[in-house]
């Protein structure tokens, strides 16, 4: 098939196809890695190809064929834009917010085109010209955006990737007795206190747990940021931010500018000098996904730009289509969102309680589970919260916000359970919030206090102190177990309002003095 009309090479339907994509990839590049969009593209140029040789079998003319490509492309690209009312004139949405509407509109508007194409007095090369012209503007916009981004972030001055910190595998006598090294981020998980003033809920049943197993629980810690990716780029760094990224803009909005800090953080480059593996975990949150990790577990058939390419798109059917053969009652694409995040929560604690037996050490185990953070899929027993009330409802949502963490509760003790029982050397293990819940009198802001628990074995707990912070967690264990001699910083917490202005920071101070008391 020829793809060059005269003098005019025909490019609108492989833009048609692309397009798309990248103007999705670029609107969510501060979170998204551009290698999530490969697989669509690749997708999407050869259907688009298939397509295109189909039209020309039936026309038999190649700028006929390319326009239908193309229509049939910016038909299926744009249906679910209109499924979600995005594009539809107000007072219409009500009609084509149920599928079989909005699929007769397309289809009419479809067929009606082809009509108007494969007759023999239409004209198709200037039309054809033009699409070339129109999607090569749009795609370089796309492209453009993209480009800038990625040059702004590899054009950041960041000394802090390539030091390491000499660590003495001896120090513990040899490196057959080095311990493996468990971090486990629980999202959003506050402390006792504030869980007992502002929830009504006694937290320290579970505590009590985790200290009669050797943890030393910080009564006092508050987390250094209250955004995920700044607290653990500082954590694992071991410094704050202003150190780390010392021309920091403050007016930018950009959190993935932490995503390098995280993905090659100082604790893990230290720790492969002297032979550990990393392992890491499927979280749905490429910040904090490790992806070039020893061991990387996922359960993923489509990531998660793919499944928000298709809720764009005509394919956004499928699910109704899938839902109504399995039996199921509820085909929301929110809702399947939920009940995507239920299984992979479950499904990550169940793969790490094999780590300690079927991954040799010495291991470092990142472990980030993006719960009791909403959104709140499941009750205190541990099964699927199918109904969803109002989650901006402070009090509905302190309500699921608690029967999460129950259920996230009792799976964290089983795993820290089957750590403590099958490590061969007593392991060294870290449960720590990245920060508290929503400040709801100041929309878009966290509060700090976190729970910060630590089994440090053979006397590690004695370095540790109430107002520990995690700019300090792992300042505290090299020195102990790995003979460094890292000074310790100042315990110091701050917030951020993390939509229009993460980078302007305000410092927060403790709001629970009580806690020095316990």
């Amino acid at each position: 098939m020829k793809v060059r009309s005269g003098s005019t090479i025909i490019l609108h339907p492989w833009i048609a196809g692309i397009y798309p994509i990248l103007a999705l990839l670029a609107f969510n590049i501060d979170q998204i890695p551009i290698s999530y969009a490969y697989r669509p593209i690749v997708v999407s140029i050869v259907g688009a190809g298939l397509m295109w040789l189909t039209f020309q079998f039936l026309v038999k003319d190649v700028n006929k064929s390319a326009i239908l490509t193309t229509l049939t492309l910016v038909l299926f690209y744009t249906y679910g834009h209109f499924y979600a009312s995005e594009l539809i004139p107000a007072g219409l949405g009500e009609i084509f917010s149920k599928h079989r509407n909005l699929v007769f509109l397309f289809a009419l508007i479809w067929g009606g085109t082809i009509f108007f194409v494969i007759r023999k007095s239409f004209q198709p090369a200037p039309i054809s010209a033009t699409l070339n012209i129109v999607g090569t503007i749009l795609l370089g916009f796309s492209i453009f955006q993209i480009g800038i981004y990625k040059a702004r972030v590899a054009n950041q001055d960041n000394p802090a990737l390539d030091r390491a910190i000499v660590l003495n595998s001896d120090f513990l006598g040899g490196g057959s007795q080095l311990p493996d090294i468990y971090y486990i981020i629980l999202d959003m998980y506050t402390r006792a206190d504030f869980l007992t003033d502002q929830m009504n809920y006694d937290n320290d049943p579970f505590l009590q747990q985790l200290e009669n197993n050797g943890f030393y629980v910080a009564d006092c810690s508050l987390s250094n940021y209250s955004i995920t990716a700044f607290s653990l780029s500082s954590s694992l760094n071991l410094y704050y931010l202003d150190a780390l990224v010392p021309n920091l803009d403050t007016d930018s909005k950009d959190h993935a500018l932490m995503d390098p800090l995280i993905h090659n953080n100082l604790v893990r480059r230290s720790l492969e000098n002297i032979g550990y593996t990393i392992v890491a975990f499927q979280t749905d949150f490429p910040t904090t996904e490790l992806r070039d990790a020893d061991y990387f577990i996922s359960f993923e058939q489509i990531n998660k730009f793919e499944s928000l390419l298709i809720q764009t798109t005509a394919a956004r059917i499928l699910p109704e289509v899938y839902s109504l053969f399995k039996g199921q009652t509820n085909s929301d694409p929110d809702y399947l969102a939920r009940q995507r995040q239920f299984e992979l929560t479950n499904n990550v604690l169940n793969a790490a309680m094999t780590v300690p037996i079927q991954i040799e050490g010495p291991k470092f185990v990142f472990l980030h589970i993006v719960s009791p953070h909403p959104p709140f899929v499941f009750k205190a027993d541990g099964s699927f919260r199918q109904v969803i009330d109002i989650e901006d409802d402070p009090e509905i949502w302190k309500e699921y916000y608690v029967e999460q963490l129950t259920y996230i509760n009792r799976r964290i003790f089983e795993l820290i359970t089957k750590i403590l029982t099958n490590s061969q050397v007593p392991p060294i293990v870290i449960v720590q919030g990245d920060h508290g819940i929503p400040v709801f009198e100041r929309k878009y802001f966290q509060h700090n206090e976190i729970l910060d628990a630590y089994y440090f074995p053979n006397g590690g707990d004695e370095v540790l102190y109430p107002t520990v912070s995690p700019v300090n967690s792992f300042r505290l264990m090299f020195n102990y177990y790995f003979g460094t001699e890292l000074d310790l910083l100042d315990d110091r917490a701050f917030t951020s309002q993390w939509l229009d202005a993460p980078y302007q920071f305000e410092a927060v101070g403790e709001q629970y003095p009580g806690c020095f008391e316990k």
